[in-house]
């Protein structure tokens, strides 16, 4: 049987009557069901909220690896675990969603969705276009799982130009929220 069907991914925290700041860390682990409920902790972020946690789930179609967000080297990335080996890799991008073929995921900036919706993005770092309303260089990645490569495949910028502006979109800072 694999992993997947005996161990329940966790995210444990050492509180939860605030929002989590940038040095707040949360561990990773998973509960092992058929052996009395143990927890084995498998890893630890601080790329995290109370809304979606860290985006950890299993990778689709393999029974030992999982994904998550992680806070490192002053930028969001994803990194994916193998839970029975410990092997990682990181990928140049956190994930938002992952494809069902598990192949391929989608993400957004977590730094602008922090300034603009509280709760929903990552603190601790500065979104590059913090001063652009709605940036050309920014919006929605999608990212190869395999060999971790990046590219920006629509822009916030080709988002505004969609349809009829509404009022306050000129004076508004635009972002992505859900992206699944």
């Amino acid at each position: 049987m694999g992993y997947e069907r005996t161990f329940l991914l966790v995210r444990e925290t050492g509180f939860r009557d605030r929002r989590p700041g940038p040095d707040d860390v949360a561990e990773i682990g998973v509960i092992d069901l058929e052996n009395n409920d143990q927890w084995r902790k498998l890893s630890e972020t601080r790329a995290w909220n109370w809304q979606q946690g860290c985006m950890i789930q299993w990778v689709p179609g393999s029974t030992e690896e999982i994904i998550f967000n992680v806070h490192q080297e002053n930028r969001f990335q994803a990194r994916v675990l193998n839970v029975r080996t410990s092997e990682t890799r990181l990928l140049s991008q956190p994930v938002y969603g992952v494809s069902p073929t598990g192949r391929e995921a989608i993400s957004l900036n977590f730094s602008r969705l922090f300034d603009v919706r509280l709760g929903y993005g990552y603190a601790g770092v500065s979104d590059p276009w913090g001063e652009i309303l709605c940036p050309e260089n920014d919006g929605l990645y999608n990212t190869d799982l395999e060999t971790g490569d990046s590219r920006l495949i629509f822009s916030l910028a080709d988002a505004r130009r969609l349809g009829k502006p509404q009022m306050g979109m000129d004076t508004g800072k635009h972002r992505f929220n859900h992206v699944q």
